[in-house]
């Protein structure tokens, strides 16, 4: 099999010419491709205080299968593997599952000390006769797409540039849980998430969102933030309303893209004005929707039947 080694905080467009490659090498000899990653993501393992990604494994898993990838092994990652040299590494992973070739990013580090680099692996891969193929950075508009660079974007809140650099919208997929009402007392019910942890979350504010219910597309307003206009709500909130949904959500998971920014978070006088905003927010979360997500379909189609 030829191999797709790495972390992938979710798989953005820099990883997909990675994918690409390993697609082309397995056609040129006739062999299977797939990737091999880790679970948890490493950084679980050396950094857990700071630890904040863009996908839950989850996400990660529905990714995967939206971009079609043919076989992907998800390697145990814990304090014995991290200990491990780069040579006694690639040997862990070769007894897992064959290796015709391996394929990586150009900035790809591996092994205790992060010692293994690309002149390592080339060297390996040559006394193994396995083909071995470094991948150059992407880079767009002078930009170098990473995790990382990504991750600055949703905490500027930039959905936009983020989809750009991702290949599809930043989203999150969690368990609808039971709410304070507030929405369905002023005439627009909301689906109540969990707040993931150890996610990345945009900024508090009101997004135009796009939320994946039973394989069908509807619109969202979702709202982050502390609900500033009621007093007795503590803590981070994260609700979308679905403009013409009534269904019951609650203990179904569900995935939500977050699409674009709309507006920042408001204390409202009363609720009238608040009502008058909510209506606002649908509407212009409708708009983006038609405008934009339906012509997308495509790519949304690719998640949705993964639900």
């Amino acid at each position: 099999m030829i191999q797709v080694l790495g972390a992938f905080d979710g798989f953005h467009k820099g990883h997909q010419l990675l994918l690409k490659e390993a697609e082309r090498l397995s056609k040129e000899i006739n062999d299977t491709w797939g990737v091999v990653t880790f679970s948890p993501h490493p950084q679980y393992i050396f950094n857990p205080e700071r630890l904040f990604l863009l996908f839950s494994e989850i996400e990660k898993r529905h990714i995967a299968s939206a971009l079609q990838i043919p076989n992907i092994l998800w390697v145990p990652f814990d304090e014995y593997l991290a200990t491990l040299n780069p040579q006694d590494f690639l040997k862990r992973l070769e007894s897992l599952t064959s290796v015709s070739g391996i394929v990586v990013g150009e900035n790809f580090r591996f092994g205790a000390g992060r010692k293994g680099d690309i002149a390592f692996l080339r060297q390996y891969c040559h006394e193994k006769n396995i083909l071995f193929s470094p991948v150059p950075t992407l880079e767009i508009d002078g930009l170098a797409v990473s995790s990382t660079v990504i991750r600055s974007e949703v905490l500027s809140g930039r959905m936009q540039m983020a989809k750009y650099l991702l290949g599809y919208p930043f989203f999150i997929y969690e368990t609808v849980i039971e709410g304070h009402h507030r929405g369905r007392e002023l005439g627009f019910p909301t689906a109540n998430l969990a707040v993931p942890t150890r996610k990345i979350i945009p900024p508090s504010g009101v997004y135009a969102a796009t939320v994946v219910l039973d394989s069908t597309f509807y619109p969202g307003a979702l709202n982050i933030g502390s609900n500033p206009t009621f007093t007795d709500v503590k803590g981070l909130r994260i609700e979308v309303h679905i403009p013409g949904f009534t269904g019951d959500l609650y203990g179904k998971k569900i995935m939500v893209f977050i699409e674009e920014y709309l507006r920042g978070e408001q204390r409202f006088a009363n609720r009238q004005a608040l009502s008058k905003q909510l209506a606002r927010d649908a509407e212009l979360s409708t708009e983006y929707f038609e405008k934009n997500t339906v012509k997308d379909e495509p790519l949304y189609r690719r998640f949705s039947c993964q639900l």
